[in-house]
């Protein structure tokens, strides 16, 4: 189930509906399921790649960027919907970004030109990640 919301996941209320368990059980038992799992993956795909793949193991292999040969990475920010939080206007206007007139959560992957993850940040508030 876990997979599945990881590679498919849009809207909480649709893949709860697929697995007919209401939304508010569902985001909770994935959302903590992930808090369980997430340091094993880190370490295993993110934290092993650094040493593993130097910029030399990529350029003999051929996987090197075609536009930036010599670029051992490219970060990218990636965008994530979220709910609107509940609470006062000011604590909900953290999540909110004004590019996307949507909540949501930010977070920063750097990624070697095989397609591994070497670098990934802690998720921040839309608006928060705005001004990193």
């Amino acid at each position: 189930m876990f997979l599945v919301v990881l590679k498919h996941c849009g809207k909480w209320d649709v893949v709860a509906n697929v697995f007919r368990i209401k939304t508010e059980a569902f985001q909770k038992m994935i959302l903590s399921f992930a808090e369980v799992v997430s340091p094993y993956l880190y370490e295993k795909y993110v934290v092993s790649a650094v040493g593993k793949f130097t910029t030399e193991v990529l350029v003999l292999g051929g996987n090197t960027f075609r536009n930036y040969p010599s670029a051992r990475y490219a970060t990218d920010v990636t965008f994530q919907q979220s709910n609107m939080p509940t609470g006062q206007m000011k604590e909900r206007c953290a999540y909110y970004s004004a590019k996307h007139h949507l909540h949501d959560y930010k977070v920063e992957v750097s990624e070697l030109p095989n397609g591994l993850a070497l670098n990934c940040t802690a998720h921040y508030p839309g608006s928060e990640a705005a001004s990193r």
